[in-house]
């Protein structure tokens, strides 16, 4: 898959990404790290209701380059059994963004939630906290669960088609 992106200069930059090209889609541009400039968020595969997806961006570079992660990652999860997304937000009001990414799974009235929190260093996401707990989900709390989870959760983001 190419990712493309022209600048308001009209200059134009493209990077060929690893992945399927019958589930390729951009999922939208949002300032993931929180330095001003926008990153590019895009799926290339899709496995058992779990979207696999990365980044682009000019960090570190000034040129166009797969940014965050060193390969395709789980990002989105939307099944009976899994929901799964992402937010970006200042978890230590450091000014500096963190990637959130939240998984649950549902098994006999049961929500096991799994949580990893990275920090960006320069244009690469390293894990910085990771956190799993269980709690009781009957139907309604599920339910909520879900709508918390699902998705991606930063402002330019869409939800990725199935």
């Amino acid at each position: 898959m190419t990712v493309r992106v022209a600048y308001a200069t009209g200059e134009t930059e493209e990077i060929t990404v690893e992945g399927s090209g019958h589930a390729a889609r951009l999922v939208g541009v949002a300032d993931l790290d929180g330095d001003g400039r926008e990153e590019v968020v895009y799926v290339v595969a899709r496995s058992q209701g779990t979207s696999i997806g990365g980044f682009a961006g000019t960090a570190g570079t000034g040129a166009l380059h797969t940014v965050g992660f060193a390969e395709p990652t789980a990002l989105f999860g939307a099944s009976l059994e899994l929901i799964a997304g992402f937010s970006c937000t200042d978890l230590d009001g450091d000014g500096v963004r963190e990637l959130v990414l939240e998984a649950a799974t549902f098994a006999d009235g049961t929500a096991s939630i799994r949580t990893r929190a990275y920090r960006w260093t320069g244009d690469r996401l390293e894990l910085d906290d990771e956190d799993a707990a269980e709690e009781p989900a009957d139907d309604a709390r599920a339910g909520e669960i879900r709508a918390e989870l699902r998705g991606p959760r930063c402002a330019g983001l869409d939800e990725p088609a199935p």
